[in-house]
This record gives C-alpha cells, sequence and structure tokens, in this order.
C-alpha cells in the first residue's frame, strides 16, 4: 500500500498530539502495522517534506533516502533546463548525469554504507513516473 506523504505527515500529528494507535487507524482507514511502520519513519518523511518533495506525491512506507530525492530534483531541474535550451538528450545520457548529480550529492554528508546508485532501467522509470 502506498500513501502520499501529506497523509504519511497527518498521521505524525496524530501521533504528536498524543493520540492512540486505534483512535487514528479506523478514520484514517489504515491498519495498525502501517501506522507502526510511519512512527518508525518519521524521521525520512519529515526529511522528505522539508526538501520539497511534493506533498501529494505517492511514497512507498520506507521512503527513499534524502541524498535520492535531492539528485532526483536537481535532475528534474537539470532536464527542463535542457528541454529549455532545446538541447537533444537520451536516457543514457540522463542515467550519466544522475549517477554524477548523485555523487555529488553523496559527498555533501556521511557516506552511504555500501550503497551505491547505478542509474540502473528500474530507477529511470520510477523517476519518470515520479516526476
Amino acid at each position: 500500500m502506498t500513501l502520499t506523504i501529506e497523509k504519511m505527515l497527518e498521521v505524525l500529528d496524530h501521533f504528536a498530539r498524543g493520540e492512540k494507535t486505534s483512535v487514528t487507524m479506523h478514520p484514517m482507514g489504515l491498519n495498525e502495522s502501517t501506522l507502526h511502520t510511519i512512527r518508525a519513519s518519521a524521521d525520512k518523511i519529515c526529511a522528505s517534506a522539508v526538501i520539497g518533495t511534493s506533498a501529494s506525491s505517492i511514497q512507498c512506507f520506507n521512503a527513499r533516502s534524502t541524498k535520492m530525492e535531492s539528485m532526483e530534483k536537481l535532475l528534474a531541474h537539470w532536464i527542463q533546463h535542457q528541454n529549455k535550451t532545446n538541447v537533444l538528450i537520451s536516457m543514457g545520457i540522463i542515467k550519466a548525469k544522475a549517477v554524477s548529480l548523485y555523487k555529488e550529492v553523496q559527498g555533501e554528508g556521511e557516506e552511504d554504507e555500501g550503497k551505491t546508485f547505478q542509474g540502473s532501467s528500474g530507477w529511470f522509470c520510477n523517476f519518470k513516473w515520479h516526476h
């Protein structure tokens, strides 16, 4: 099941007000394990909201890293600029730029433990769907 960032923030707001899980889950139509997962991912969800992910964006419960979201936001802006200047870009060029941007974003903070970004075709399909 997927939820929007907005819905997850609403759930976190219920928790912040001290409401019990049973009071929150019935009106929102969510099961208890979903609420616990949202609570456990609160930091990632809030970080996604802070970096500018649209509140109506649909996210899986295991939220993507903030580095990945930052890179994708930069990549989307880069693609828009290329389109405005009538520069032809291919899927291969976009993937290479994504890998480059991810390395830049990763260099700004801590290194991800054992995680490497390859710019796979699966990632590209998801990127197109998100943006």
